[in-house]
């Protein structure tokens, strides 16, 4: 599942520029000019990697488990993540643009295929209108995983937005802005996670017979502060944007009625950063993005609480077929 959410966010430079309104002014402005029918492909590459750290494992009040039972899970939670240290995942990036209309609103389609090992490929789908202004609007999500369509279909508007935003605002904007080189733009996002996570994940769970786990999420609002600066044409006569995002902290809690068990994580600190290229006609072009995650875990189930820090590094590079 997680492979499949990270591909969603990679279709994003773009649908995440619909929360900034276009800036007016006298400097040059980057549009999708690129004619009906042009299409570029990508080969794209993504790295992850989990580290977990400061395991604990205490019995609650009230709980007969002893202290060879808290070794046997820590043993048994350790052997277990040893095998999730270092992923790589291949896949290739599509952008065409599919039509145009009278006022000169241009559809987007944006696709990836991704491999995830041991797994068939996967294919997700973005479409989405940029106006003559820049805005973007019309975001739809689409995919050939049957759980992530599911996912999709019960996420209204307002969050499929939020969808967009997750990838750091990534770009935001980027369409009708005044190319000034050097001038950096700072925008933050606040973004309630709760629907969006309970739409998500719900698919999932569902299919594992606990859709009441997702349907109890509460979280805090999540606030996102992002950096972009323009660089200037590069040597490929590339526009280049580079960002930088910082994650301030976050908790999320679900679980703990009836045999559900109760389970706290707390962002304690992340960021991105990484460089965006964009075509003269507008389209998308090569990419480099580094994320980073402290997330602190609590699971209580059968008289027993598993606490420990999880460290989640990621990067992800587009380079052209």
């Amino acid at each position: 599942m997680k492979s499949l959410l990270l591909s969603a966010a990679l279709l994003l430079p773009l649908a995440s520029a619909q929360g900034a309104p276009p800036i007016t002014g006298a400097a040059p402005m980057l549009s999708l000019s690129a004619p009906v029918g042009t299409g570029v492909e990508y080969q794209t590459t993504t790295t992850s990697r989990t580290a977990v750290s400061n395991v604990q494992v205490t019995a609650l009040p009230g709980s007969d488990a002893s202290a060879e039972d808290l070794a046997d899970i820590k043993r048994s939670l350790l052997a277990g993540m040893a095998g999730a240290g270092n992923v790589t995942v291949k896949g290739k990036l599509f952008y065409r643009v599919t039509g145009r209309d009278a006022g000169g609103n241009v559809t987007l389609l944006s696709s990836v295929v991704q491999s995830v090992p041991g797994q068939p490929p996967v294919t997700l789908r973005i479409t989405q209108t940029v106006a003559r202004d820049g805005a973007v609007g019309g975001l739809k999500f689409e995919s050939d995983n049957a759980a992530l369509n599911a996912a999709f279909a019960g996420l209204d508007p307002q969050k499929l937005q939020e969808l967009a935003g997750q990838n750091n605002a990534n770009l935001a904007g980027v369409y009708g802005q005044p190319l000034v080189k050097g001038k950096p733009r700072s925008q933050t996002v606040t973004l309630d996670a709760t629907g969006l996570l309970s739409g998500l994940l719900g698919a999932f769970a569902s299919q594992a017979d606990l859709p009441a786990l997702f349907g109890q999420i509460q979280s805090t609002p999540l606030q996102v502060t992002t950096v972009t600066t323009y660089g200037g044409l590069n040597a490929q006569g590339l526009h280049t944007f580079t960002q930088s995002s910082k994650y301030d902290r976050w908790q999320v809690k679900l679980g703990g009625s009836g045999d559900l068990p109760a389970m706290n994580f707390e962002l304690a600190g992340g960021g991105a950063s990484g460089t965006q290229t964009y075509r003269k006609d507008g389209l998308p072009g090569p990419l480099t993005q580094k994320t980073g995650q402290t997330l602190n875990m609590t699971v209580e189930l059968d008289g027993v609480q598993v606490a420990l820090t999880m460290t989640m590094d990621q990067s992800v590079t587009a380079t052209l077929r």
